[in-house]
């Protein structure tokens, strides 16, 4: 710290002033982004803050892991084979995704914000569309037979939608956005909106500590679409995490706002408050 020759309290004041402007900055924001998640956490989603850091570290932890898994290729096809332990794991949440949006539109509904539960009851059934997807509408498990017209655009030869050509890179698209959507945009909001959301953005937005679900599927679509835009195993393969993650994040937003809803904010909702 710089002070004057003569070491007055007044410099020294003013010393810790140009210091503490200096944290505000660039080298302070993590601190600043740490706050606003674990208070979020604590007063909005009634969640312990120490529990809401560590949910936003899994996404993180997750991509770690399954790269060290590539080490060992029996470990990693066991990881994010067809049928293996990432697509079941997939399967399972958006479909507890998909009951738990159908809930919270049920609620909004009954509290007549028909908008927003017309949203969540797309979210729903875009949930239980990713499911069907991901296990190809049960036909691995029954041994149906892919039809010729389909099996000629489909590059997995499967009774799926989104590997049909021409139609999966708007699939992708779709991802894409949605994880900067929810990745990035619950950050903006916060600090646009003077650090607390309305109580219609909660419902619009996944809280800040499930943000990193859905950043990671940003940031592996914009990687594959920018830097491995080849199909190599590994690299489509490593996508199984984000695609999980996705799911769990869609599913722990719907079922969080489900408990919230409970408590009654609906009422602050209708009036346009906070």
């Amino acid at each position: 710290m710089t002070r004057s020759a003569g070491g007055t309290p007044g410099a020294r004041g003013s010393g810790a002033q140009t210091g503490g402007s200096y944290l505000a900055g660039p080298l302070g924001a993590p601190g600043r982004w740490r706050r606003a998640l674990r208070e979020e956490a604590a007063t909005t989603w009634r969640l312990p803050p120490l529990l809401a850091e560590l949910v936003f570290l899994v996404p993180f932890v997750g991509l770690v892991v399954l790269g060290l898994a590539r080490a060992s290729l029996p470990v990693y096809q066991f990881l994010v084979a067809e049928d293996s332990l990432l697509e079941w794991a997939q399967v399972a949440g958006y479909l507890v995704a998909c009951a738990a949006a159908a809930g919270v539109a049920w609620r909004l509904r009954a509290s007549r914000q028909s908008l927003l539960g017309a949203l969540f009851a797309l979210l729903a059934l875009g949930s239980l569309f990713i499911a069907g997807e991901e296990i190809a509408w049960g036909q691995r498990l029954l041994g149906f037979a892919t039809p010729e017209e389909l099996a000629a655009v489909n590059h997995q030869n499967e009774v799926t939608v989104h590997n049909v050509s021409g139609l999966q890179t708007a699939f992708n698209v779709v991802l894409l956005v949605a994880g900067a959507y929810a990745g990035i945009g619950p950050w903006i909001a916060r600090r646009r909106g003077a650090g607390v959301p309305s109580e219609r953005m909660k419902l619009l937005m996944p809280p800040l500590f499930l943000s990193s679900f859905f950043f990671v599927v940003f940031l592996y679509k914009l990687i594959r679409f920018v830097l491995l835009p080849e199909p190599a195993f590994t690299i489509v393969k490593y996508g199984e995490w984000p695609e999980l993650c996705m799911g769990l994040g869609v599913a722990t937003f719907a079922a969080l706002t489900i408990r919230r809803l409970r408590e009654g904010p609906t009422r602050a909702i209708e009036g346009g408050g906070r």
